[in-house]
C-alpha cells in the first residue's frame, strides 16, 4: 500500500506467506483484527502511518514489524501474537497501544501511549523517548529510559527484569507492584525513581543481579 488503505470493517487474515507492506496510510475505523491464517509465515510491515481512529478496537496476532513507521492509536491497539518487532519509529496517540505478549524493540523509539501488559519485552539497545506504562511482564536485553522520558509502573502485578541491562536516565515512576530482578540483571539509576506506594526490589534467581543508584530515589506515598 503506497496510498490510503481505509479499513472500515471486517477482519484481515494473512496466510501462505503473504507480505503486506504499508508505505502509505493504513487507517482503521472499526473493531477489527489482523490474524494469521496458516501456511507459510506471513508478515505485516509498517513503514508509513498506521492509524487506529477514536473508538476503534484492533488486535493483531500476525507477525508485525514497525519499520520506522508511525503508529497512532486514538482508539485501542493490542499486539497479542508474541511476534511483534519495533525497529524505531513512533508509537503515539490519545488511546492505548498494548504490548500484550512477547515483543522485540530495536533502537530508539518515541512513545506516548505504550502499555507493557504481558510477555517478555526484549530490547536491543532499546531507548524509550517519551512515556510508557509498565503494567505486567518482563524486560530483558538492553533498555534505557532517556533523560526526558518516564516509565510508569502501574497496578499490583509483579514487574520482572530478567537478564536485563536497564538504565534509567529519566523518571521511573513506581506506582505499584513488586520489582523482581534476576539472571544477571543490572539496574542503574542515573535519574529519578519516585515510589508512591509500598513496594520492594527482590532477587529472582539465576546469576547475581545488581541495583546501582547514581541518581535520586524518593518515596512520596505509602505507609512505610
Amino acid at each position: 500500500n503506497n496510498g490510503h488503505f481505509d479499513w472500515q470493517g471486517g477482519q484481515l487474515y494473512l496466510g501462505n506467506g503473504t507480505q503486506f507492506q504499508n508505505n502509505g496510510v493504513f487507517e482503521v475505523s472499526g473493531n477489527s483484527g489482523i490474524y494469521n491464517n496458516g501456511g507459510a509465515a506471513s508478515l505485516f510491515t509498517n513503514s508509513g502511518q498506521f492509524n487506529v481512529n477514536d473508538g476503534a478496537v484492533v488486535a493483531t496476532n500476525n507477525p508485525f514489524v514497525n519499520q520506522g513507521g508511525t503508529i497512532t492509536a486514538d482508539g485501542s491497539l493490542s499486539f497479542t501474537g508474541g511476534n511483534a518487532v519495533f525497529n524505531g519509529g513512533s508509537l503515539v496517540g490519545t488511546g492505548d497501544i498494548n504490548i500484550a505478549s512477547n515483543a522485540t524493540f530495536n533502537g530508539a523509539f518515541q512513545s506516548s501511549s505504550v502499555n507493557f501488559t504481558g510477555g517478555t519485552f526484549t530490547g536491543n539497545a532499546a531507548v524509550l523517548n517519551g512515556a510508557a506504562d509498565f503494567v505486567a511482564g518482563t524486560f530483558s536485553g538492553s533498555w534505557e529510559v532517556s533523560e526526558v522520558s518516564t516509565l510508569r509502573t502501574l497496578g499490583g502485578s509483579n514487574k520482572l527484569l530478567m537478564g536485563a541491562d536497564f538504565t534509567n536516565n529519566g523518571g521511573f515512576d513506581w506506582q505499584g507492584g513488586q520489582l523482581y530482578i534476576g539472571n544477571g540483571t543490572e539496574f542503574v539509576n542515573n535519574g529519578r525513581i519516585t515510589a508512591t506506594s509500598d513496594s520492594g526490589v527482590y532477587a529472582n534467581g539465576g546469576a547475581a543481579s545488581s541495583f546501582v543508584n547514581k541518581g535520586l530515589i524518593e518515596k512520596t506515598g505509602g505507609t512505610g
